[in-house]
């Protein structure tokens, strides 16, 4: 049952023939029903708006996330040729000799 029906039902068992009153109240109940409903689409927009905000922080975690995981493995990366080279000074040799002896 929608809102303004309450106020029709409670005016049509109170008086009958009055038009003018009849009219008056199924404006106010027409009323209450628009007012209801545009609280309705408000929460529904509200509700909307929650969720976006909600998926755009998830995809900023991880967008964070992965440029981490990304940063970790060039950092790794260089950290392994850095011990190549390393390797390759202590055993006297060129790089390239001693990535091929591993």
């Amino acid at each position: 049952m929608a809102e303004g029906d309450l106020v029709r039902r409670i005016t049509s068992t109170t008086g009958d023939g009055i038009d003018s009153t009849t009219n008056s109240v199924n404006e106010l109940g027409n009323a209450v029903d628009e007012t209801a409903r545009k609280a309705s689409e408000a929460d529904s927009l509200f509700n909307s708006y929650t969720m976006t905000i909600g998926g755009v922080s998830l995809a900023t975690v991880a967008a964070v996330t992965s440029m981490r995981a990304f940063v970790d493995f060039a950092g790794g990366q260089s950290q392994a040729l850095v011990d190549i080279a390393e390797h390759a000074e202590l055993a006297s040799m060129s790089t390239k000799e001693a990535r091929l002896s591993m």
